[in-house]
């Protein structure tokens, strides 16, 4: 590459960078981040169930970041964490809002799990929990929109949105 063109393309980069185009690229999600609405500790068998959090949804950062299948708006740390103490065979982790919502959980061993519209526009993961920690983010489907939602966790079938 000659002298001129290197010249031109660091103008150009910042020119682009000076704009703020390419900062969502390059944005990062923060996996380990301080929870914004707190953290949920529970043991297998916990009671009462369910359990929840209150939280506002959404984010400038696309869910796609997270993973392919990933919907919806998100902040770079998560709105809340699940700190599980123990194993639960089967457990389930749901959003409840008036508002279109998805889901985006980080677990303990790495996974990604996103889910959207399981109960009607109400997002819900479910299945076997490892112990450790759960990052968290409930999502906007809606770009700029931010709305209330509860995160509830629970280890009954029959507890859902």
């Amino acid at each position: 590459m000659t002298r001129g063109k290197a010249l031109a393309l660091v103008g150009l980069l910042a020119v682009l960078t000076a704009s703020g185009y390419g900062r969502q690229a390059t944005a990062q999600l923060n996996w380990m981040g301080r929870p914004s609405y707190g953290t949920v500790t529970l043991r297998p068998g916990f009671l009462p169930d369910p359990r929840s959090a209150s939280v506002v949804s959404g984010g400038g950062l696309s869910a796609a970041m997270a993973g392919p299948s990933c919907r919806g708006w998100i902040t770079p740390q998560p709105d809340t964490a699940l700190i599980l103490l123990g194993m639960s065979p089967w457990f389930r982790v749901y959003v409840t809002s008036n508002a279109d919502t998805t889901l985006v959980i980080r677990r303990p061993d790495g996974l990604i799990q996103c889910a959207d519209d399981t109960f009607g526009l109400n997002p819900a993961i479910e299945g076997t929990f490892i112990p450790g920690r759960y990052a968290i983010w409930v999502g906007s489907y809606n770009q700029g929109e931010n709305s209330p939602a509860i995160v509830s966790f629970t280890e009954l079938q029959q507890n859902h949105p």
